[in-house]
């Protein structure tokens, strides 16, 4: 299988996942409602997620590098608790 196929099968069985567990939580058929200002709030949090991110993977390479440079297992832990979770300690919310 190729990597489009691996990409677009997920994106596919993602996307009706969450349309079901949409018409279970909100109701109704989308196709009747006004779709504009909710694609345009979800668009603006889409960038935002998208610097978050970016920072994200910024900062854990940092760790990473720390870890590669000094064999610290704390570093490592850092990284993997960003990459995970979202934050250097590993919370969940």
């Amino acid at each position: 299988m190729s990597m489009a196929d691996l990409v677009w099968n997920e994106a596919r069985d993602y996307g009706i996942g969450k349309w079901k567990r949409g018409q279970e939580r909100h109701g109704g058929d989308l196709t009747r409602k006004p779709c504009l200002k909710e694609a345009i709030d979800e668009a603006v949090d889409q960038v935002a997620y998208l610097f978050v991110l970016r920072n994200q993977i910024e900062v854990a390479k940092a760790y990473i590098a720390e870890a590669l440079a000094t064999g610290s297992k704390e570093a490592l832990e850092a990284a993997l608790n960003i990459l995970t979770t979202g934050n250097v300690d590993g919370e969940t919310f």
